[in-house]
């Protein structure tokens, strides 16, 4: 309950009243519950409709207009996320917009124990179905104090999650706006949009720590910014962009890079484009927004027809004997791109035995590192492996009601990254510009790259935005 004249907190401490308003109200003497919210058939159908899940047949809609069995519908499709809200008002505005929505009371209430022995709020078990993915979407912090806190609760809610064989990932707002419901209301028309990017640009627990941990001015000393602007929107200052080289954008996210980028599509429809990504839904939403052909929508054999064109890094290879010249290519989050081209042995080419492998062009030199990617890819399988066997053993202690104190192995590091990797000559045929964009650009700009192949000697002349 929110009341209309809220009384003053009382510091335990002083035995003293703050001037910190109790905004919220629960009964006093009762366990904090999480809350599943009346849904409205409407909402049900704009739920289904986007995770093209069929509905029941006959559903009992009340007086009030509340569809029945609407969270035994959920429980009984683990296949549909579930986002795990701050407060009711958050829950109920990404309900309206589509998607699976519970709210937490508070941060830390998504779980229960202690940081020794702790497992998920009972109230959120049904829902944790092997399989399922809950995403975590707490509110915009500016506070380092409050943010090192919603880090804390975050991890640990995540923990609980992953310990039920579920999938748990990080969506993360951009500010200054402090819940979702406020962002929605700012940016009216584009909020679908805005919302389906940032859900489906969820972060793993480890890249949520990664960036919570990690110094974003780290990198960029070498590389002076030839422009710098402090604004809600990128696209309100810079009107045009120079039209050759490597241009490279480093904005958080919700800034408007895309924008930027869209505008100048429109300016130029002349100019051929290609787009390419690491994340297929990431893609999807680039090409509505970027006016480009997917490249999953047409044949293999048009897609260097296309006049613009969205692709995977995964899928590059299959251009290789018909690659047409590209006026621009647009790489959207860099360095995960990166990672993705350089550490991954997978790829949609299979081998006789049926498994699957990636291909790269190399120098005789490179074979060392070659070796020493596959034998970290190797670590990393022999990790989550003692990682799963673990959770399993702490799952039979939690459920004997005894403590465990286990100590984890260190993650393995990567290898250092030699950019001789390259895109099967992709780079090679770009005649203009070149676009790198990310949050993460600062650690990319950090790589030491190569320049002795064609590909960098070329690129090594241009100058860089």
């Amino acid at each position: 309950m929110k009341p209309d004249y809220p009384r003053l907190e009382w510091d335990k401490t002083t035995n003293e009243q703050t001037q910190k308003p109790v905004k919220y109200e629960s009964p006093p003497k009762t366990p904090n519950r999480v809350t599943y919210l009346r849904v409205p058939l409407h909402i049900w159908r704009l739920i289904a409709l986007r995770y093209d899940v069929p509905m029941p047949e006959h559903i009992t809609v009340t007086e009030e207009g509340e569809a029945l069995l609407f969270w035994a519908w959920v429980m009984a499709h683990p296949e549909i996320p579930v986002c795990l809200m701050e407060g009711e008002k958050k829950a109920a505005c990404l309900l309206t917009l589509g998607y699976v929505a519970i709210a937490l009371p508070g941060i830390w209430n998504g779980r229960v124990g202690k940081e020794d022995l702790e497992y998920l709020h009972p109230d959120l078990v049904p829902m944790a179905q092997k399989g399922r993915k809950f995403v975590i979407l707490f509110d915009y912090e500016s506070k380092p104090k409050i943010k090192q806190q919603v880090f804390a609760a975050t991890r640990r809610t995540c923990q609980v999650i992953l310990q039920l064989a579920c999938q748990c990932e990080v969506a993360v707002l951009p500010g200054p706006e402090k819940g979702i419901d406020d962002w929605v209301v700012a940016l009216g028309k584009k909020a679908d949009k805005a919302v389906s990017t940032m859900i489906a640009d969820a972060l793993r627990i480890s890249e949520f720590s990664q960036r919570f941990f990690i110094n974003r001015a780290r990198g960029l000393c070498k590389y002076k910014p030839h422009v710098i602007v402090n604004t809600r929107y990128l696209s309100t200052v810079i009107r045009s962009l120079p039209q050759s080289g490597l241009v490279c954008l480093a904005s958080d996210m919700g800034t408007g890079k895309t924008e930027i980028l869209a505008m100048m599509r429109i300016d130029n429809p002349q100019l051929s484009f290609l787009n390419n990504g690491h994340r297929v839904t990431l893609l999807k939403n680039l090409s509505d927004r970027l006016q480009t052909a997917m490249y999953s929508a047409i044949s293999c054999g048009d897609w260097a027809k296309a006049k613009a064109l969205s692709i995977t890094v995964d899928s590059l290879y299959k251009m290789a004997n018909d690659l047409q010249a590209k006026d621009i290519l647009f790489i959207d989050e860099a360095c995960q791109y990166l990672s993705q081209l350089g550490l991954s042995t997978e790829s949609r080419r299979p081998l006789e035995d049926g498994k699957r492998v990636r291909y790269y062009r190399l120098n005789p030199d490179d074979v060392e590192f070659v070796q020493n990617v596959l034998e970290y890819r190797q670590r990393q399988r022999e990790h989550r492996k003692g990682s799963a066997k673990s959770r399993k053993l702490r799952m039979r202690h939690i459920r004997l009601g005894c403590k465990l104190s286990m100590e984890l192995t260190r993650r393995p590091h990567p290898p250092i990254m030699k950019m001789e990797v390259i895109i099967g000559g992709v780079w090679t045929q770009m005649k203009q510009t070149v676009f790198l964009g990310g949050n993460g650009l600062n650690i990319m700009l950090s790589w030491r790259l190569s320049v002795s192949n064609p590909v960098w000697n070329r690129l090594k002349n241009c100058s860089v935005h």
